[in-house]
């Protein structure tokens, strides 16, 4: 789950996000330096990075259902601060909705941030899997909660082979009747040498005519890497990405096919998480105005859309041959300076 979770909040947050302003023509404008630009690209506070500020709100989408930031403005400055979801009670009156926002510290010794009452235009509200006509979402750890729970039990008895040793279970037999402080030591003896790794390949010797007969079960034996293997396919099919990108049927991941691949990732699985922070941007960084003259925030995707050299020199080369672009423009593509 973890791993499934950073790789949609990290592809995601690693991709830079611009005004733009589209004209009667449909040329489309960018505004690398606008601070909202630079708020959602580069630094989205003095101490939180935007790369970090994206991550933490996608993840908290997708577990949660509802991910939150609190815009401070200050003239054309613009901040963003996350705020954890469950440091947040939603409220509505009869002028709409506001935040109830819990005093809470961190782990940092003297950091503290005080209880406040936060309007819905000075809150960035990301939702998921909305319930009823509400900005309440459903997260994962909601809809998926007995996959994710069968993990935690797989994950919690492999722990516990390996930490206690793999024959979890045997029975002394003997000829001769225990008595009690012999039984109490030969079972501590026996603790002792089963449990841990490093005790593997240590001899234990028993004396008189006590026998050992293990009883445990292997992994094999109760299928449950097989099972595991099951889960992780689920949690790859709540998460709607491919199993592979999870260490399973790694086959399906290779470089022949890796521009596929990524548009593949992008179409299906990062799309609508893309589009609810677009428009979560749209609607509270801009004004009524400028969304009326046009202007958006775009994530910018060419990075993750890049070709494989091989299919990039081919695409430059059809575009140089057909004259859609120069000399100078495919040096410039190519990062090699525009000049010939």
């Amino acid at each position: 789950l973890h791993q499934g979770v950073n790789i949609i909040s990290d592809t995601i947050a690693s991709m830079p996000v611009f005004l733009y302003k589209e004209d009667e023509e449909g040329f489309q404008e960018i505004f690398p330096t606008d601070p909202r630009s630079r708020v959602l690209s580069n630094m989205a506070n003095e101490v939180l990075t935007s790369f970090n500020l994206k991550k933490v709100l996608v993840k908290d989408m997708i577990l949660h259902g509802n991910a939150f930031a609190k815009i401070k403005r200050d003239g054309e400055k613009i901040t963003l601060e996350y705020i954890p979801t469950d440091q947040i009670n939603v409220r509505k009156d009869n002028t709409g909705y506001y935040f109830e926002v819990k005093s809470f510290s961190t782990e940092v010794t003297g950091e503290r941030f005080e209880a406040e009452i936060v309007d819905y235009y000075d809150m960035l509200v990301l939702i998921k899997n909305p319930k009823y006509n509400s900005i309440l979402g459903t997260g994962l750890l909601e809809y998926a909660a007995t996959v994710i729970n069968t993990a935690l039990e797989e994950s919690t008895y492999m722990n516990n082979l390996f930490k206690n040793g793999l024959s979890a279970k045997a029975v002394l037999s003997s000829k001769t009747p225990f008595k009690k402080e012999v039984k109490e030591q030969l079972k501590s003896d026996l603790k002792s040498f089963y449990s841990g790794s490093s005790n593997a390949g240590k001899i234990l010797v028993l004396e008189g005519d006590v026998n050992i007969l293990p009883l445990s079960l292997t992994p094999s034996d109760i299928k449950l890497i097989e099972n595991k293997h099951f889960t992780i396919s689920e949690l790859a099919r709540f998460l709607n990405i491919p199993k592979h990108l999870l260490s399973l049927d790694k086959q399906q991941g290779t470089y022949s096919n890796i521009s596929q691949e990524k548009l593949q990732l992008l179409t299906n699985t990062l799309t609508p998480y893309v589009t609810a922070l677009e428009e979560a941007f749209n609607q509270k960084l801009l004004s009524e105005e400028e969304q009326n003259s046009g202007y958006y925030f775009k994530f910018d995707t060419s990075e993750l859309l890049k070709l494989t050299p091989e299919d990039q020199s081919k695409y430059i080369l059809e575009l140089y041959n057909a004259k859609v672009i120069t000399l100078e423009e495919v040096r410039a593509s190519l990062n090699w300076g525009g000049d010939v």
